[in-house]
């Protein structure tokens, strides 16, 4: 992976122009009401912190880092402090750090040149996660039914899956589209599974469309048949491991109360054998011991990429860090970037700080977090269609059913509206994602998370912002850190 350039300027590369929104409307008159100059504006997003006794600003906009006289440092602390700062004294700094002109409101994040659609082959499962956000976000109304988004366990009929396809592929803007399946448990029935294959090869091929298929799975449910299948399909899958063997049992057992890792394990070993492309997925409770360790412990997973995501509904998500344990996950995230700079192909596997390294080497630059609601919609059992997987069940964000006769697969304005740029200040009066210097890994995050814990697709909940900036500021610490240590040439 190539490192930054520890140059004085360094601009983020040219991005395709994208169409004029209402939402940059909106981003110019909240950045006039957050009474900000341009230079305070431009100051307020810098990341300032040490390695040692060394000081350093990140900036976002251009991913250039700087090392920094402690008189810098001061000035620049007290302005994102709020403290009076001469604006001349701001201009000077602007200059000096090369941090011309105002934020771009054009990002260069990458084009999605495949319609997308989620399938929820079911609303069920075999196992009993304690996190799940199919059973977290209401209560389960069948008691002991999992992955029912708050309703009864259901399973797609070849009715609604051929009605929804014919109109998906029908509606898609391009010819590369892309089929993920979800649930509850996609996998229960091998007969379902291979069936909805078989409806989605058949539409696809009426409508010239090509088709590229994702799973995530728990990874319990695998047959020869659906082996087979995965392989004929060139399926891309995603399993579910919460990291070592007590940390998986205790949140993810099976709905019936056994242990369900040896199991899992077993699954992964067959899809690896099967030849399909496969990661896996870690979420982490905040409060368990041994998180950082069960992290760490996936980087010998026999897989291409390893997830890794905090539960973020609730307490969880609205609960601000504790000193230890920001500390302790700050140690861990520098640690595991050091060992991605230095090479080491487990941790390569760690994408939760592999894609901030990414991020900053290429100057990645994101106006949203994903393609929900924009270029990918999600089909429930019954019909429903939602802007993605997570929204299942959440009645404000329904935008139709397929069943119905003038129903289209088309892209929401509230999702294509609500970009980085359109977020200033929060209702609070506090700084938001445009002036946030992790906004360029984010993208100004997940919507439903959002949704779900403060009512607004564009208001995140404070854990969710606090553990993404502390991944970007340990990418820049290790960064840094491995400058500093470098041997200096003679002058």
């Amino acid at each position: 992976m190539a490192e930054p350039h520890f140059t004085t300027v360094i601009r983020a590369r040219p991005g395709k122009s994208t169409p004029s929104r209402p939402a940059e409307a909106a981003a110019s008159a909240a950045l006039l009401a957050a009474d900000l100059s341009p230079a305070a504006r431009r100051v307020r997003m810098l990341l300032v912190d040490r390695a040692g006794d060394q000081a350093y600003a990140f900036d976002p906009e251009s991913a250039d880092i700087q090392l920094i006289p402690p008189e810098v440092e001061s000035v620049l602390r007290a302005s994102q402090a709020g403290e009076a700062v001469p604006e001349a004294l701001l201009e000077a700094l602007r200059e000096v750090l090369g941090l011309d002109g105002d934020p771009e409101v054009v990002a260069s994040e990458p084009a999605y040149d495949r319609w997308g659609v989620t399938v929820h082959l079911n609303h069920v499962c075999n196992l009993a996660c304690e996190y799940c956000y199919a059973d977290g976000r209401t209560s389960d109304s069948d008691g002991n039914v999992k992955g029912a988004y708050g309703g009864h366990s259901s399973v797609i009929s070849d009715g609604v899956l051929a009605e929804g396809m014919e109109k998906f592929m029908r509606d898609a803007p391009t010819d590369d589209v892309v089929i993920s399946f979800l649930g509850g448990e996609p996998l229960l029935s091998e007969t379902r599974f291979v069936e909805a294959i078989r409806i989605i090869d058949e539409k696809a091929s009426k409508y010239g469309r090509r088709p590229t298929f994702q799973l995530t799975t728990n990874g319990t449910r695998n047959t020869p048949e659906i082996l087979r299948c995965l392989q004929d399909h060139g399926f891309s899958v995603v399993v579910s491991v919460d990291g070592d063997r007590a940390t998986h049992n205790r949140q993810r057992p099976k709905a019936g109360g056994a242990e369900s890792y040896d199991q899992v394990l077993r699954g992964v070993g067959q899809l690896r054998d099967a030849g399909v492309r496969l990661g896996v997925r870690m979420t982490a409770i905040r409060g368990r011991p041994g998180i950082e360790a069960a992290h760490r412990s996936l980087a010998q997973a026999e897989a291409e990429a390893v997830g890794f995501q905090f539960h973020m509904y609730g307490g969880d998500a609205l609960r601000p860090f504790a000193q230890e344990e920001r500390e302790r996950l700050f140690a861990h995230y520098v640690a595991v970037a050091h060992a991605i700079l230095d090479g080491d192909p487990g941790a390569r596997k760690l994408t939760t700080i592999r894609d901030v390294l990414q991020d900053i080497a290429t100057k990645n630059k994101k106006q949203h977090h994903c393609a929900a609601g924009r270029w990918s919609n999600t089909l429930t059992p019954n019909g429903d269609v939602y802007p993605c997987h997570r929204f299942a069940g959440m009645a404000q964000f329904l935008t139709g059913n397929v069943l119905e006769d003038g129903f289209t697969f088309t892209s929401q304005a509230q999702f294509e509206d609500n970009t980085v740029s359109s977020r200033v200040v929060r209702r609070d009066g506090t700084q938001n994602c445009a002036l946030c210097y992790a906004h360029n890994t984010c993208g100004g995050g997940c919507a439903q998370i959002a949704a779900a814990n403060t009512g607004n697709i564009d208001e995140l909940p404070p854990f969710f912002c606090q553990e993404t900036r502390l991944r970007v500021q340990a990418a820049v610490r290790a960064l840094v850190e491995r400058l500093v240590a470098r041997p200096q040439p003679d002058a």
